[in-house]
């Protein structure tokens, strides 16, 4: 995880660890593990961890304003992405589309999507998760991998995006259905790659 970099680094230039730093690093360490629970996961994030909860940073109410602290429109926007949920053939990716009438009847913002696309990638057997949100010239794409079985990153490189191989997205300039064919194209081929 990016935070850890920036912790031992941090250590390496003996800059002291204040309750500022600790929270801020812990809250990185947190988000770039999904929790903890994300492959990249390894005994650095947990022993950086421990440290910044030692230094002044405070787990709980992290974890309270990162995935807990949401606002009412943004709850109705995931439930109409939950209820817009769908699957290839195969189950192996999942995805939900919210258009600008989702946003509106939501009353909520583009930002208000964060954490959407982990609900979507929560669901059994799927590969790669997608969120499709249709802005009035562009689709934003999120896209994220379960597993390691799929790299998309090199989805959202593609569509001139970026990320990591479990978390990455990008922006098409296509109509709706263009551009989440030709991504939903790109990840399928992605997948096969990883086979």
């Amino acid at each position: 995880p990016s935070a850890v970099i920036v912790y031992q680094l941090l250590k390496i230039m003996a800059i002291e660890l204040d309750p500022l730093i600790a929270t801020c690093l812990f809250c990185g360490i947190q988000t770039d593990t999904g929790r903890f629970t994300f492959p990249n996961t390894n005994v650095e994030a947990f022993e950086a961890a421990a440290e910044l909860v030692r230094a002044g940073a405070q787990a709980h109410k992290i974890a309270a304003a990162v995935y807990e602290d949401r606002t009412m429109s943004s709850r109705r926007l995931l439930g109409a992405a939950l209820a817009d949920l769908r699957t290839d053939p195969t189950g192996e990716i999942g995805w939900a589309i919210l258009r600008p009438e989702d946003f509106a009847r939501a009353g909520a913002g583009e930002a208000e999507t964060e954490g959407i696309i982990d609900q979507i990638r929560s669901i059994k057997g799927l590969k790669a998760a997608i969120l499709f949100s249709v802005m009035d010239s562009r689709i934003h794409v999120s896209l994220r991998s379960k597993g390691q079985s799929i790299d998309v990153s090199r989805v959202a490189l593609r569509f001139g995006g970026g990320g990591h191989k479990e978390a990455a997205g990008c922006n098409v300039e296509a109509s709706e259905a263009e551009g989440i064919e030709a991504v939903l194209a790109a990840v399928k081929e992605e997948l096969r790659v990883g086979e």
